[in-house]
């Protein structure tokens, strides 16, 4: 039960950060087009953190692969793997707005 409470309070703020972020934010200066602002300070760093977390799942399964199949590397790659399709579903959520 703590679980879900603590969840759903994540998950409000992150909600809370998000709209924010692309409904109260102002329009930046020294941006070509202002209202793009938040689109860059918000979904790009996801988009670059999901393409960097599959090339870690990608590295680490190489390794589990040829360097005799050792268990953390496993772990690591499907943690990996699992953090990249958490922020490409973010990145997918914010490019949308």
């Amino acid at each position: 039960m703590k679980n879900i409470l603590a969840n759903s309070i994540l998950f409000g703020w992150f909600a809370v950060g998000v709209g924010y972020v692309f409904l109260a934010l102002p329009p930046a200066f020294g941006f070509q087009v202002p209202e793009l602002a938040p689109m860059v300070s918000l979904h790009l760093p996801n988009a670059i953190v999901s393409v960097v977390a599959a090339f870690v799942a990608g590295w680490f399964g190489v390794r589990y692969l040829t360097k005799g199949r050792q268990p953390m590397d496993d772990i690591k790659s499907a943690a990996a793997a699992a953090l990249a399709a958490l922020f490409c579903l973010i990145t997918t959520v914010t490019g949308s707005m």
